[in-house]
């Protein structure tokens, strides 16, 4: 079953979204490279989003897909999944950036309930947050 899963991007202030947007090198629409981090020692299942750079740079990395979806996404196959990432949207409000990507993915029907549903529950559950209200 093929669908998509609009995701905010973890960690991107960490990494070098900041510094691309600053230079204006950070676009909408862009394709991001997933790449599992098997030695993180925070999340063995994590998966890092690289934004490709002109040449020669190398891909920088620019946060990660939620801890929650990367969990579900844990196999070498479920990874291979994902059809395509873009960065959808660059949210820039009070010297904060946030960071949505679109993930293209074809999963049993089952395993896309889970992953949609899972999403579902992010956003609500960031919409309730205290600094949100």
């Amino acid at each position: 079953m093929y669908f998509t899963l609009d995701l905010v991007i973890k960690g991107s202030y960490y990494y070098q979204a900041q510094s691309l947007f600053e230079r204006k090198e950070l676009h909408e629409g862009k394709p991001l490279l997933p790449v599992r981090e098997a030695d993180n020692p925070h999340d063995q299942n994590a998966v890092q989003l690289l934004y490709a750079q002109d040449k020669p740079l190398a891909p920088a990395l620019i946060g990660y897909l939620p801890r929650q979806i990367a969990a579900v996404l844990r196999s070498k196959r479920d990874l291979q999944s994902i059809r395509s990432i873009r960065l959808l949207r660059i949210h820039h409000q009070e010297n904060r950036l946030q960071l949505i990507c679109r993930v293209k993915l074809n999963q049993p029907w089952n395993r896309a309930l889970q992953l949609l549903l899972l999403a579902a529950w992010l956003q609500f559950s960031k919409n309730l947050s205290p600094d949100r209200r």
